[in-house]
């Protein structure tokens, strides 16, 4: 990958039809070159291209660039003006869109269009070695969970439209049942608002 490479995440591709604008919006650059939007991963990358316009351009197109978001200790850090030299240095950093640095937790958050490590290598050169913030695993979502809780709320809301709709071809009689009590409409209606 080339120094000046930006690899991001993208918001709002659902399509074919998103990919072809968000790729036509990121060619439109000027110095655009290696444009590539992949709709599977939610991904683009693109060289040649100031982070700043990147950004601009996808706002404008309706997809939102997504930037990583790094958090470093910074043990080196002690007065203003190591913040200032720590700030700059990770601005340097081609993709990096935001750099702060705070002096009482001795602390800095990065969002970059591009590779992570090249900030850690820049902070590095400029004296000021970090280290990168782990979130504590209580903290941190776990996805395996989420797409478990996603599930069972899936479940729990289809098996009532899969009991209304097919008990019948296993219980006789429920077909009528449910038109005596609740009534096929009513079934219908409950039906749509689970699905």
């Amino acid at each position: 990958m080339n120094d000046d490479t930006l690899s991001f995440g993208l918001q709002g591709l659902t399509c074919a039809g998103c990919v072809g604008r968000a790729e036509a919006a990121l060619t439109a650059l000027p110095g655009a070159r290696d444009v590539r939007v992949n709709l599977a991963d939610h991904s683009a990358r693109i060289s040649g291209v100031m982070p700043d316009a990147v950004v601009s351009a996808l706002a404008d197109a309706g997809y939102p660039a997504d930037p990583a978001v790094a958090r470093f200790e910074v043990p080196n850090m002690s007065c203003a003006s190591c913040v200032a030299r720590i700030e700059t240095a990770a601005r340097t950093v081609p993709g990096v869109t935001v750099a702060r640095a705070q002096l009482p937790t001795r602390s800095m958050t990065v969002e970059t269009l591009g590779a992570v490590d090249a900030i850690s290598d820049a902070l590095t050169a400029a004296g000021y070695p970090p280290k990168p913030v782990i979130a504590d695993s209580q903290d941190a979502p776990d996805p395996a969970r989420g797409l478990l809780h996603r599930f069972a709320l899936a479940a729990i809301l289809t098996l009532p439209v899969f009991v209304l709709e097919m008990g019948s071809h296993a219980i006789p009689g429920m077909h009528h049942w449910i038109a005596r009590t609740i009534g096929m409409q009513t079934s219908h209606v409950i039906q749509l608002i689970l699905t």
